[in-house]
C-alpha cells in the first residue's frame, strides 16, 4: 500500500509495506521510516506517526471499497448484481 508523504517540500509515495519502523524524532519534528530494501537509509517525513497511521486507515479503507465494487459486493458494481 502506498501513501502520500512529505519530506520538506518534496511530496512523495511511500510503499508502507517496506517500512519496519516508524520513529518520531523530536529535534527535526519528522517521523523517521526505516525500509525493508538493500541499501536503504532512513527516510524523513513530516506527518507523525499517528497521522500516518491515519492515511494508512483512510487508503485501506478506499482499497477495501474498490475491491468490493469490483467483486459485485453488496453495493453492486460493474459485474456484481443488485439483490
Amino acid at each position: 500500500m502506498f501513501v502520500n508523504l512529505t519530506d520538506g517540500t518534496i511530496t512523495r509515495w511511500i510503499n508502507m509495506d517496506v517500512v519496519i519502523q516508524m520513529r518520531f524524532d523530536d529535534d527535526k519534528h519528522q517521523t523517521e521510516l526505516f525500509l525493508l530494501r538493500e541499501h536503504a537509509g532512513p527516510v524523513f517525513v513530516n506527518e507523525t506517526p499517528e497521522e500516518i497511521r491515519t492515511l494508512m486507515d483512510i487508503e485501506l479503507e478506499r482499497l477495501s471499497r474498490a475491491a468490493n465494487w469490483n467483486s459485485g459486493g453488496p453495493l453492486g458494481g460493474p459485474n456484481g448484481r443488485r439483490q
